[in-house]
């Protein structure tokens, strides 16, 4: 870290990476109309520079601990999905050195995927999607003196083939 305020990086070359980690994914259909799912993802990674004490043993910057997703989907009639799930991510850190290093993370928050889905002639649909983040506006801190700006959405419009 070369200066907190305004933050700044400087890269330099860390030594060796290791990592590694294990992920879990489960889907389910409830019948016709109700699905869910859940997935957990574990990651350990460490940085390895004996010539460093500072870095030796800190984990990668910007990759979590572990991050999960739990949801489930609601086929409603006339083409229409409602998709409500929680997201949570573990703690990650802005840089390498032990000592200077900033944590961030452990959060969890509500989001929701609106779908609904139109023909566009006997080949295609028209899909129209809304996600709704951070359902609660949680304005939790970032690197780089950033913060999750809360409350967003995201709508997006996309053709599908049949």
């Amino acid at each position: 870290m070369v200066s907190q305020n305004p933050s700044q990086t400087r890269s330099i070359n860390a030594g060796d990476a290791r990592s590694y980690g294990v992920e879990v994914a489960l889907d389910q259909a409830l019948g016709h109309r109700v699905s869910w799912f859940a997935n957990a993802t574990y990651t350990h990674s460490r940085i390895q520079n004996p010539v460093d004490p500072t870095q030796d043993g800190a984990e990668i910057p910007f990759v979590p601990d572990w991050m999960a997703n739990v949801g489930a989907s609601f086929v409603l009639p006339h083409g229409f999905t409602v998709s409500p799930c929680l997201r949570a991510v573990g703690t990650y850190y802005d840089s390498t050195s032990l000592s200077g290093r900033q944590s961030f993370g452990d959060y969890v928050v509500p989001a929701l995927h609106l779908q609904a889905a139109m023909a566009a002639g006997a080949k295609s649909d028209v899909l129209l999607a809304l996600d709704l983040n951070n359902l609660v506006d949680d304005r939790y801190a970032m690197p780089w003196q950033f913060r999750d700006p809360g409350f967003n959405v995201f709508a997006s419009v996309a053709l599908r083939l049949r």
